[in-house]
């Protein structure tokens, strides 16, 4: 399907947050994203993918069942800061930050952001810098925690908002926590790629 002519015919426009939020995205499969004024159009995630962020999912709500600590989103647009609006493929917002319900994006930026890289975001250097700037993005909008999650090295790279290198890099032998956003949640790396 094509997309919408209002990007194709205007491709170097930059867009508000709430030009984005208004625009009639196609139902097409595709993750659109806003970062940094620019509509950034991804694929649908393959198998991989939806399993890693899937297994995220269940297993928080399996930890928190009254999500007494915070609800999970997968793919959801966030209004994370002004020109970025980013779907995580994994968000987690603790309790006491939980907006109240909108029609459109939601409006405040997660306190746990997951990026499970695919293929094509580490293929080429230039590709890799995009996937490194939207960590980035994350954390100086003040996303406490970032995983982000390397199917092909079975590797989590884990990020915090005040420092800019990874503080952990995890293999299959170690295991996630959920630190302060997630008091007491861990999860062993190897079971995202099982």
């Amino acid at each position: 399907m094509a997309l919408p002519a209002i990007i194709e015919t205007k491709p170097n426009r930059l867009y508000s947050l709430k030009e984005f939020e208004e625009l009639d995205l196609p139902a097409d499969g595709n993750k659109y994203e806003l970062i940094d004024g620019v509509i950034k159009v991804t694929p649908p995630a393959g198998d991989d993918h939806g399993r890693i962020g899937n297994e995220i999912v269940v297993r928080i709500a399996i930890f928190d069942p009254e999500r007494k600590l915070g609800r999970s989103w997968t793919d959801t647009g966030f209004q994370i800061a002004p020109g970025f609006n980013a779907a995580p493929d994994v968000a987690f917002i603790k309790t006491e930050n939980l907006p109240d319900r909108s029609r459109g994006s939601v409006p405040v930026r997660p306190d746990l952001a997951v990026e499970v890289w695919s293929p094509g975001d580490l293929n080429t250097k230039a590709h890799q810098a995009e996937a490194r700037a939207k960590i980035r993005r994350y954390q100086v909008a003040g996303v406490s925690i970032v995983w982000a999650i390397n199917p092909a090295t079975q590797k989590v790279e884990v990020y915090h908002s005040d420092q800019v290198d990874p503080v952990q890099i995890l293999g299959i032998a170690d295991t996630l926590s959920g630190e302060e956003v997630i008091p007491g949640f861990t999860l062993p790396v190897k079971t995202l790629f099982e």
